[in-house]
């Protein structure tokens, strides 16, 4: 969906604005945005399997263990390097994901962990310099080509390629910027509160508060995928209807321009434990 300016108003932007300016805008008008809504779920052939999102994962990786090293900077990946606000957000989801970790391990010295959408598994990164004295297992849920990739970086992690790892419960289970991408996510967050024995985190959930939830395109690395806005009622009533108890609401600091939305939308974080009967 590309916008177009009123002829009338093409004119009169041409007039007023250097040819320079004016070619330049007009290229930035009509190029292809970050994020738009979509009119129906037509998710593209290779989405997160396309090559450049594994390829991602593993440039990435040097800077995810200078980040949860014992002295780095959560949440930036260059030390002594000035961090603007529009970054802060990467700082609060680490910072976020060790009070979970910490919360959900509660003394025990272990705690088993699946990752739903966990990419190379870099928070495992995080549960090992959030809790160095604690035995951690620690699994993932990905494509086969980022669980290729994440298998080469961490040998001691288990990648799942397919969703038989639901079968079984975990300590804590997290989705990470994951839910959204799932046509029916509210019958995938009833499957991951099915595979919980303490607690399960969604973050980095896109979010609007006014509006019904809608689906979004978003393009980034070398590819699109398609996904959705959830709207805040909407997803605590599927949580309630999972049986999940929210213990606790996260501030994500994520926002984005959607071409097209009814409202923008800012990231949330969401703490459930199962619901205890009587």
């Amino acid at each position: 969906m590309r916008r177009a300016l009123p002829a009338p108003l093409q004119r009169s932007a041409a007039a007023l604005t250097p040819p320079v300016l004016y070619r330049a805008a007009r290229r930035l008008w009509h190029s292809e945005p970050a994020w738009e809504i979509a009119e129906s779920w037509t998710p593209p052939t290779q989405g997160w399997s396309h090559h450049s999102v594994a390829d991602s994962e593993r440039g990435a990786w040097a800077g995810y263990v200078r980040e949860n090293s014992a002295t780095g900077v959560l949440g930036a990946e260059r030390e002594n390097h000035r961090i603007g606000h529009p970054q802060l957000w990467r700082h609060s989801l680490l910072v976020s994901h060790a009070y979970v970790f910490a919360l959900a391990e509660n003394g025990r010295g272990s705690l088993s962990i699946l990752d739903w959408g966990g990419g190379v598994g870099h928070f495992n990164l995080t549960a090992q310099s959030a809790l160095p004295d604690a035995k951690i297992s620690y699994e993932v849920k990905d494509v086969p080509s980022i669980c290729e990739v994440g298998r080469q970086l961490q040998p001691d992690v288990r990648f799942h390629e397919n969703d038989d790892c639901l079968k079984r419960k975990y300590d804590l289970v997290l989705a990470t910027g994951s839910l959204q991408y799932s046509r029916d996510w509210r019958g995938m967050l009833g499957e991951l509160g099915g595979a919980v024995q303490s607690y399960l985190f969604v973050s980095r959930l896109p979010m609007v508060f006014e509006n019904p939830s809608y689906i979004v395109r978003q393009r980034a690395f070398d590819t699109d995928y398609v996904g959705w806005v959830i709207n805040r009622d909407e997803f605590l009533a599927a949580a309630s209807q999972a049986k999940l108890t929210l213990v606790r609401e996260f501030l994500g600091g994520e926002a984005a321009d959607v071409r097209g939305a009814p409202e923008p939308h800012e990231g949330r974080g969401f703490l459930f434990t199962t619901e205890v009967a009587g």
